[in-house]
C-alpha cells in the first residue's frame, strides 16, 4: 500500500511549497496505521463473522440488514455494530491515531489544507484493503462506515459512497449480497473510488479516466450532464444523462465493468482534454441536490440572443456559456471569494442574472456598451470587457465611479 499510494501523492502534491512535509505526514500516518493492521484484520473479521448473512437472519434477525463500521464527526475511531447497534464484544475495529498526526496538530499547520484529506484517504484505503485481504464479501452483508450527524457511508461491497452505491437502500433479508468485483482492486483503483463522492462535487471540470487491456485502452470523459467515451484514439461519442447523480452513477457502473471484464485502470490525472466546445472549466463545487435546482435555473441559447439583443452587445464565449449553466448563481452560494494573491482578494456579494444584467445595464446606456455590469462586490460592481483588448478582462467600479483593472479575465477570475 505504502509505496502506490505515495508516488500517487507525490505527483500530486508537486506544485505545493511543503511537498517534503506533506510527503512525512503520509509516511508517518501509514505507519501507524500499518503498526494496526493484524489487529484491525481480526477484529474486522470477528465482527463480519457474527454479523454474517446467516447470523443475521436469526440473531439479528429484527435489524436492517446492514453492517456498520460507526465513526464520530470528531474521532476516527470506528465501533463495529448492525444498524445503529454496536457490539461490546467487538467494541473498536479501528482506533483513532494519536494527537501529534491529528492534521491540526502544530507540527503539520502548514499543510493544513491537504493533510485531513491525506488522513482520509490513506484510512479508507487501508480499509479497503483489509476488506480484500479477510475477504469480507464472503460473508454476504451489507458493509459500510457511518458517520454520525452527516450520514456519511461508504460501501466496501462496491466501494462507493452514499447513493452512488448498489446497497444504499439493500434491504433483502433473503439473499446473500454477492461478491461486486472479480479481482481485488489495485491501490489506484481503490484511491478512485475513494476520491468519486457525490458531495462536494465539481462537474464542470473536464475529467478523463483511462482503462487499458492489453493494447486496448478505453477513455471516459465527464463534464456536467455529458458523458465521452473514446475507445482506441477513435472518435469521442458524447451522451447525455438527465442529472448529476445518473452521471456519476453510469459512471461508476461503466468502471466496474471494465474492471470485470479485464481492464486496469491507470493513472490519467493530467489529462484535461475538452470533452466539446462549451465544455469549459470553473472551479465551482456542487452536490447532487443543488446541482438539480441549478439545472431548472440553466438558459438556452434564444435566451442569451433576447440579451444580446436588448443591449445591443456580443457576449465573450466563457461569460455566455458561464451565465447558460449559472444564470446568476442563485441556488449555489459556494465560492464568492476569489484570492488575487496573498493579500488582495474579490468578495462577490451577488451574481446577477440575465434578466438583472438586462436592467442594471439598460438603466445606465448611453449608446455602446464597453463594460457590461455582471456582478456586485463589497467594493462595487464587477464589470466585464466587450470591445478591443478589454473583452473578457473585468474590472471594478466603486459607488464614486473609480475603475480598479482585475488585469486578469473574467475565466481566470472563476478559476482562482
Amino acid at each position: 500500500m505504502r509505496n502506490e499510494y505515495l508516488t500517487i501523492l507525490e505527483q500530486e502534491a508537486n506544485d505545493h511549497s511543503h511537498k517534503d512535509l506533506i510527503m512525512s505526514y503520509a509516511n508517518r500516518v501509514i505507519d501507524y496505521y500499518e503498526s494496526n493492521r493484524a489487529s484491525t484484520a481480526t477484529k474486522f473479521t470477528a465482527l463480519l463473522e457474527l454479523c454474517s448473512f446467516e447470523s443475521m437472519a436469526t440473531i439479528h434477525k429484527n435489524d436492517t440488514p446492514h453492517v456498520e463500521l460507526f465513526y464520530g464527526m470528531d474521532s476516527l475511531t470506528f465501533i463495529g455494530g448492525v444498524s445503529g447497534y454496536y457490539r461490546e464484544e467487538i467494541g473498536d475495529i479501528v482506533v483513532a491515531p494519536p494527537k501529534e498526526l491529528n492534521y491540526y496538530a502544530r507540527e503539520f499547520q502548514q499543510i493544513e489544507d491537504v493533510a485531513s484529506s491525506i488522513l482520509d484517504n490513506i484510512l479508507f484505503i487501508w480499509l479497503c484493503t483489509i476488506w480484500q485481504d479477510i475477504e469480507g464479501y464472503k460473508h454476504g452483508t451489507v458493509v459500510k462506515t457511518m458517520q454520525n450527524n452527516s450520514m456519511t457511508q461508504f460501501f466496501f461491497n462496491d466501494l462507493a459512497w452514499g447513493q452512488l452505491s448498489d446497497f444504499y437502500e439493500y434491504n433483502n433479508r433473503e439473499q446473500r449480497v454477492s461478491r461486486t468485483f472479480n479481482r481485488d482492486l489495485t491501490i489506484f483503483e481503490i484511491y478512485q473510488r475513494i476520491r468519486f463522492i457525490n458531495y462536494p462535487v465539481n462537474p464542470y471540470r473536464n475529467r478523463w479516466l483511462k482503462f487499458v487491456k492489453g493494447a486496448e485502452t478505453i477513455e471516459i470523459g465527464a463534464w456536467a450532464n455529458s458523458i465521452a467515451i473514446r475507445k482506441n484514439s477513435e472518435d469521442i461519442t458524447i451522451e447525455d444523462k438527465t442529472d448529476l447523480k445518473k452521471r456519476m452513477i453510469h459512471v461508476k457502473n461503466t468502471r466496474n465493468t471494465l474492471l470485470n471484464n479485464g481492464y486496469t485502470e491507470v493513472d490519467y490525472h493530467d489529462h484535461k482534454e475538452q470533452i466539446h466546445s462549451d465544455a469549459i472549466e470553473f472551479n465551482f463545487h456542487s452536490g447532487i441536490g443543488w446541482y438539480k435546482k441549478e439545472l431548472s435555473n440553466r438558459l438556452d441559447d434564444k435566451s442569451i440572443i433576447e440579451l444580446q439583443d436588448a443591449l445591443n452587445i456580443e457576449l465573450p464565449h466563457f461569460f455566455k456559456q458561464y451565465l447558460k449553466l449559472f444564470n446568476g448563481r442563485k441556488f449555489n452560494k459556494h465560492r464568492t471569494k476569489f484570492r488575487l494573491d496573498e493579500e488582495q482578494f474579490v468578495k462577490v456579494t451577488e451574481f446577477y442574472s440575465k434578466d438583472e444584467i438586462i436592467q442594471f445595464n439598460a438603466a445606465t446606456m448611453d449608446g455602446a456598451i464597453d463594460w457590461l455590469k455582471i456582478a456586485k462586490t463589497k467594493e462595487g460592481e464587477l464589470l466585464l470587457g466587450l470591445h478591443g483588448d478589454d473583452i473578457g478582462l473585468v474590472q471594478i467600479e466603486s459607488e464614486s465611479g473609480e475603475l480598479n483593472s482585475l488585469d486578469l479575465t473574467f475565466e481566470r477570475l472563476m478559476m482562482l
